[in-house]
Parts: structure tokens; C-alpha cells; sequence
């Protein structure tokens, strides 16, 4: 009697509830590196015979052979960027025979000095979530310039846009000045500034770039 009216009046211990299983972290994406071909071009002006009367003349030529590829880990950031960009100084053209031909020659020493490169550093000032196709959006693109055998540091203000196709442009809307004695090149500047005839050129010049970046197959 005792042992029915436990039963009826008691309750059995509940169950302990199974281990919740232990969640495995899930796996890191691999990185996607997208190999970019780059082509394009810059823009050099320089100013000759600049004095306290007279604001000189402004000469304008370029590099029209800009290429390279590059390794990319992250095209929608541009971050990652492994390689260089290549100048060909042979491809330099301010539209006079005599001028280029006399610059190839006294100042850019081309024969011995075939290229100028750009190394990225990093893009910086993107959008959080990456570029968004056909919004141009304002970087810093910091890198190395190497020329003559000297290399120097820049920091470069560049608009990117992104297009539909796959490729994206990066380009200079205003000028960055640049120094020819950073470059080691004041000798060579003064000798050209002889052959020419020039009372003098500057060494601060301006310096536009317009290049593209698409990834292999778009």
C-alpha cells in the first residue's frame, strides 16, 4: 500500500538531456589570386625657361607603353597586389623627333636604363564592402617608382572605378609632382638643359597615370 501510494504521488527523476554536439569552426575561405594584366599610360610636364618675369613654357610628353601582370588576392579591395608595373622609356613621345631623341639620350640614359617600374605597397581609402560597378570611389595608391636606378616612395591620390566587363581603372585626376634630383638625375638634367639651349627647366615636373586592371580571361 505504502509502495502504490509513492508511485502515484511521486514523480520519477527526469532524464539529463544529451551533450549538445560540439560545432566545428568552419573553414576559412581560401583566398581567390587573380592574375591582372595592366596597360595604360603617363603623362609628364615639365617647364623650361622659368624666371622671376616669365612662368616658362610647359613641355608635355608621355610613356604610351604601360604594362605588367599582377597577382591580386582581392580584386574588389585591390588588396594583396603582388608585381610591377612596367615602363618601356623607350615608348617616351612629346611629339619632337629632336626633343625625344635628345631626352632618350642625355637625360634618361635609355640605352643603360631600359625601364622604369611601379611596385604596389597598398590601395588605400576604398569602400568597406569593396568597389561597386560604375562608382568611382577616391584611393591612395602607395608604391615604389624605380627609375634610373633609383627608387623612391610615393603616395598617389587615384579615383578607381570598377566596370561591368571586369576590368577597373585607376587614374590621377589631378597631377602629383615628382622630383627629377629625387632620381638622381640632376646631371643628366643639367647636360640636357645645355644640348637644348635652355636658360633652364624645373625640376619639379607633373605627372598624370591612367591604367587599367583586368583580371585574366574578362
Amino acid at each position: 500500500m505504502l509502495l502504490s501510494l509513492f508511485l502515484a504521488c511521486g514523480s520519477a527523476p527526469e532524464a539529463e538531456p544529451p551533450p549538445e554536439p560540439v560545432a566545428e569552426p568552419a573553414p576559412a575561405p581560401k583566398a581567390v589570386v587573380a592574375t591582372v594584366a595592366v596597360s595604360g599610360s603617363v603623362g609628364v610636364v615639365s617647364t623650361k625657361n622659368k624666371n622671376e618675369e616669365d612662368p616658362g613654357a610647359p613641355v608635355a610628353g608621355g610613356f604610351g607603353q604601360v604594362s605588367g601582370e599582377l597577382k591580386v588576392s582581392d580584386f574588389a579591395q585591390l588588396s594583396g597586389i603582388d608585381g610591377a608595373v612596367v615602363v618601356p622609356v623607350s615608348s617616351w613621345d612629346s611629339g619632337n623627333e629632336v626633343r625625344d631623341e635628345r631626352l632618350l639620350r642625355t637625360f634618361f640614359e635609355a640605352e643603360g636604363n631600359p625601364q622604369a617600374t611601379f611596385e604596389f605597397a597598398a590601395v588605400r581609402g576604398l569602400p568597406e564592402g569593396g568597389l561597386v560597378v560604375g562608382q568611382p570611389a577616391d584611393a591612395t595608391v602607395d608604391g615604389r617608382i624605380t627609375l634610373h636606378g633609383q627608387t623612391v616612395d610615393v603616395s598617389v591620390p587615384m579615383s578607381v572605378t570598377t566596370y561591368a566587363a571586369g576590368h577597373t581603372k585607376l587614374l590621377t585626376e589631378t597631377p602629383i609632382d615628382l622630383s627629377i634630383a629625387s632620381f638622381g638625375l640632376g646631371d643628366q638634367l643639367a647636360a640636357l638643359i645645355v644640348e637644348c639651349g635652355h636658360a633652364s627647366v624645373e625640376d619639379a615636373v607633373q605627372v598624370t597615370i591612367d591604367v587599367t586592371l583586368t583580371p585574366a580571361g574578362g
